[in-house]
């Protein structure tokens, strides 16, 4: 099983011990662009998801079924969105699949992987940053593989939004996987490429 961990789930806490566990909701959220941009129903089963945390040290398992039965959630639980949205990050600690088993589903993963740290890496040369190849900016760049975007695309994005808002203070700081490779905003920058 594969478990997912609250961002800065540390921040979130009120008292140290308190039983039941409290979560300490910032007002700061609201202010948030990646929350801002989230679905109405998956902002409110997030913040369900962080009450429910509270009770495991901040640690939930990554199935949406399990999630959506536990918050007594009416539709479905996308936990895909707040991953990339940077809400929810993958246990390190969790056991993570063999890549050196010799099996279709492995050596997918192995290939996504190898492909995703070579878009990390176009990023980092286009935009002057030293993001981490692996981990979290990995899993931003996968999940638009596995939605069958291109490597094609995924450079043509990232070449235009370098062009555009490299330089530029405010639009720099979006120059990050968890931006240019959110599910909707990607389908918003790629529909882009053909305009001048």
């Amino acid at each position: 099983m594969q478990y997912l961990l609250v961002k800065n789930w540390r921040d979130h806490q009120h008292y140290k011990k308190r039983s039941p566990p409290w979560i300490k909701l910032h007002r700061a959220v609201i202010e948030d662009y990646s929350f801002s941009t989230l679905k109405d129903n998956t902002k409110a089963h997030l913040i369900l998801i962080w009450v429910l945390a509270a009770g495991t040290e901040g640690r939930i398992p990554n199935d949406g079924a399990f999630i959506a039965k536990k918050i007594s959630a009416a539709e479905s639980v996308d936990l895909d969105a707040m991953i990339e949205a940077g809400f929810l990050v993958y246990d390190g600690d969790a056991e993570q699949p063999d890549l050196s088993a010799p099996n279709e589903a492995n050596s997918k993963n192995a290939e996504y992987r190898k492909q995703a740290a070579e878009i990390i890496a176009f990023l980092n040369a286009k935009a002057e940053r030293n993001f981490d190849l692996n981990g979290a900016n990995a899993d931003h760049v996968i999940a638009r593989l596995k939605d069958g975007e291109t490597m094609e695309d995924l450079r043509a994005v990232i070449a235009k939004k370098c062009r555009e808002w490299k330089g530029y203070v405010k639009m720099n700081l979006f120059l990050r996987p968890a931006t240019l490779f959110n599910r909707t905003k990607f389908a918003s920058y790629k529909g882009e490429l053909g305009v001048a």
